[in-house]
């Protein structure tokens, strides 16, 4: 009897622990006034201003004087609804979009994904990976080779 209440056991902890998913960290921006989120200092010296309202948004991706970046903020739960999607801002650019129809919800994860190309990528490579449009992030694969660094975080929008 103790050897089949040690099984039951035993059993017990193996499906709970493998049914426990590990969440990932989700940074918190808050907002700064005037509905306004910032992330300042990111890699290359990337600035992202996201100014959210119920009815319409703005991200403002400013890159620093380093390197050409390419950058992507989507829905986390579901990554076809693209807020941001940039596959080329170069040294020093600025780039906006916008949406009047309606803002990024808060307190909903997303994701930032934020791409620092090689400084020695020459300029065909470039205008090939500007072509990859708007959903630049699965394409991107292909010149995983010119990119120096990846950065991924998950975030939400909070008052």
């Amino acid at each position: 009897m103790k050897k089949i209440r040690s099984f039951v056991a035993v059993m017990f902890l193996i499906l709970f622990t493998s049914s426990c998913v590990k969440e990932e960290p989700v940074y918190v921006l808050q907002n700064n006034g005037s509905n306004t989120y910032v992330f300042d200092n990111l890699i290359g010296n990337v600035r992202i201003t996201i100014y959210n309202t119920p009815n319409s948004y703005d991200i403002t991706v400013i890159n620093g004087p380093g390197s050409v970046i390419g950058c992507a903020i989507r829905n986390y739960s579901s990554p076809s609804t693209i807020y941001f999607s940039d596959a080329y801002i170069p040294k020093g650019g600025t780039e906006t979009q916008s949406s009047s129809a309606n803002g990024i919800p808060l307190d909903q994860k997303l994701e930032l994904k934020l791409v620092l190309y090689k400084t020695n990528v020459s300029s065909a490579v470039y205008r090939l990976i500007e072509a990859l449009g708007l959903d630049f992030w699965d394409g991107i694969n292909r010149y995983k080779e010119n990119i120096a660094a990846e950065y991924i975080i998950v975030f939400k929008m909070s008052n």
